[in-house]
């Protein structure tokens, strides 16, 4: 996998973590797992691991149509 670290030395207004780490798929590109980590609480603190997702068995074109994607889908039986 490629992996990519975006890391804010100091917080920003509107930035909710210090570092995201993002690993995409060599062969796909596709993203197969992410962390983000928040602000370290004192100085010298290793900032703490607050969300963590994998993905795996990604499959693509899996033959969706638009209305999988439509919150009105009745399918969904969302309270209207």
């Amino acid at each position: 996998c490629v992996a990519f670290v975006i890391r804010h030395p100091e917080p920003i207004k509107g930035v909710p973590f210090h570092e995201t780490r993002l690993y995409f798929d060599r062969e796909t590109r596709l993203p197969i797992h992410v962390e983000r980590y928040d602000w370290p609480r004192r100085s010298g603190d290793k900032p703490p691991l607050v969300e963590e997702y994998s993905y795996r068995n990604v499959k693509l074109n899996a033959g969706l149509k638009n209305i999988d994607f439509d919150p009105r889908n009745p399918r969904y039986e969302f309270p209207r």
